[in-house]
């Protein structure tokens, strides 16, 4: 079983897979999410895959708890899961939100690489002129369905290297 953890871009997100539970809230920040998960209890998760945090910027959450924040979902879900992923946050149509993304990036791949995880950058997979590319967003942060389909292109590869290796395993 995979689990996405993550805000709206997660819970939104309209894949359908038998192998993946999503456990995204629309809003959501690293802290709330933090406090969600300690209340929950997953069983038989093969991967987690994480994306959380651009609200923490788009709300004026302070920055350096946001990271400490950040830091304590990793350690939590790496409780309940043989596998993390920690996917970079995505591009905003805000240049000014932007340079606060990529920091944010900076610091994700720092966390993952400090608790052993994975780190997937996938921000520029979504980025033309230094903006969230129109053809891939409703509005200045969410994703529209061509944006999903390259965001599940990504979570795909994942999927089917684990898969594969748990097959390869039997």
């Amino acid at each position: 079983m995979f689990l996405l953890v993550g805000d709206s871009i997660t819970e939104w997100n309209p894949i359908e897979d038998k192998h993946v539970l999503k456990y995204g809230f629309a809003g959501y920040t690293t802290g709330k999410l933090l406090s969600k998960l300690e209340e929950q209890n997953f069983s038989e998760i093969l991967s987690t895959i994480l994306m959380v945090g651009i609200n923490d910027l788009n709300f004026g959450e302070n920055f350096e708890n946001s990271i400490v924040k950040y830091s304590g979902i990793v350690k939590r879900l790496k409780t309940v899961s043989k596998d993390l992923y920690c996917m970079s946050l995505l591009p905003t149509k805000k240049i000014c939100l932007n340079k606060k993304v990529k920091e944010f990036n900076r610091e994700i791949r720092i966390i993952a690489r400090k608790n052993e995880v994975n780190y997937v950058g996938i921000y520029d997979l979504f980025l033309k002129d230094g903006l969230l590319r129109e053809d891939y967003s409703l509005d200045f942060v969410h994703l529209n369905e061509k944006g999903y389909d390259i965001l599940n292109e990504e979570l795909e590869k994942i999927f089917n290297k684990k898969l594969g290796s748990v097959e390869d395993g039997i």
